[in-house]
């Protein structure tokens, strides 16, 4: 069979299952993959051609592998290498990514979306300086572009260039109202850098900024949420408490939400409340909900129910045998089972005293 039927045969499987749509996507892979492997693409053309056919399907690995054949077959290609570093940058490999979008500046310094990517690749890898530097730079050739706006402020975030980040983000709102929800997002980004005592001026504009979307969202569950945690950071437990409440009563179903409010119980020494809600957060989300498991169980031992707290603890270890953080669990066992060897030891020495004081009337 010629390349050319060949590939008119994977065309027409490829529309055949198109109609079928989810049902037979796995099958409709696995003919594919078994097809294109005996297929002999040759030439730049073709082979850019298959690779951008495989990266709009969302198949970035075999996107790769003919971007990459294609750059062999034409060397110090632009758009080639551009595509390989978009296809990585895809498929969460953003080191390559970086290392073919620098490769491509190299070829054609001036162009926007190769800058901006490359700050978005530098991002995602919490690289602040470069983020900024890259950004700033397709921020500078595109200035009315929102995106590029928006992720030079979560750059200057991670740079801990807050107040520039908060003073950007209203103008950037004020401008156009239909941003107010990257309100949110900056808030977000800020309070996830913040930690106690020594970024209470950071939490405290945090405040001030989410407080300023809540007058323009006043039914913002997500803003009173974000309000809680903030004051939670600062040991502020009434107020966490208070904002945690709020957020409760515009959705009481969010996963989210129920779990900020039983950590607010519990820090406030509230655990019969603290373990209502947690257990409806594990109800909302009960698949492979490590967190929820673990903070039931810390909670059953706050309470003094050490046999449910036992209970507890063994699920998980049953059921997160490799999690990360199961040698808590394991340790929570153990201190649990201490204390039950030390009652019991207690309570064998009190009945040998018995014993003795028996024997020694019977004696008498």
């Amino acid at each position: 069979m010629s390349e050319n039927k060949i590939k008119e045969f994977i065309i027409a499987i490829d529309e055949y299952f198109d109609e079928l749509k989810n049902k037979y996507k796995k099958q409709r892979d696995d003919i594919l993959d078994v097809l294109n492997e005996n297929v002999f693409v040759t030439g730049y053309e073709n082979l850019f051609d298959e690779g951008m056919r495989s990266y709009y399907r969302g198949r970035y690995k075999r996107a790769i592998y003919y971007f990459e054949r294609a750059n062999k077959a034409v060397r110090g290609n632009f758009i080639c290498i551009y595509n390989l570093g978009l296809s990585y940058q895809a498929d969460n490999e953003i080191d390559k990514a970086i290392e073919h979008y620098l490769e491509a500046l190299s070829l054609k310094n001036n162009d926007n979306d190769t800058i901006y990517n490359l700050g978005l690749c530098y991002l995602s890898k919490h690289e602040g300086e470069l983020a900024e530097k890259y950004l700033k730079m397709a921020l500078d050739n595109s200035p009315q572009d929102s995106n590029t706006k928006m992720n030079y402020i979560l750059a200057k975030i991670e740079c801990g260039e807050i107040d520039d980040a908060i003073k950007m983000a209203i103008n950037l709102v004020k401008s156009n109202k239909t941003y107010i929800d990257f309100t949110l997002t900056v808030a977000k980004c800020i309070e996830e850098q913040s930690f106690g005592e020594r970024d209470v001026e950071n939490i405290s504009k945090v405040i001030k900024l989410l407080n300023s979307y809540m007058k323009v969202c006043p039914y913002s569950s997500g803003a009173q949420l974000e309000i809680s945690i903030c004051y939670g950071k600062i040991g502020n437990w009434d107020l966490a408490m208070k904002h945690s409440l709020k957020a409760l009563e515009l959705d009481g179903k969010s996963y989210e939400i129920n779990k900020q409010a039983g950590l607010v119980y519990y820090c406030s020494q509230n655990y019969e409340e603290a373990l209502k809600y947690y257990e409806k957060a594990l109800f909302i989300n009960p698949i492979k909900n490590f967190e929820m498991n673990y903070n039931i169980a810390l909670t059953y031992e706050k309470m003094g129910k050490l046999s449910d707290m036992e209970r507890k603890a063994k699920y998980i270890l049953k059921h997160f045998k490799k999690h990360p953080q199961i040698r808590s669990v394991e340790e929570l066992l153990k201190k649990n089972n201490n204390q039950h060897v030390g009652e019991s030891g207690t309570d064998l020495e009190e009945e040998q005293d018995i014993v003795n004081a028996s024997e020694k009337s019977a004696k008498k």
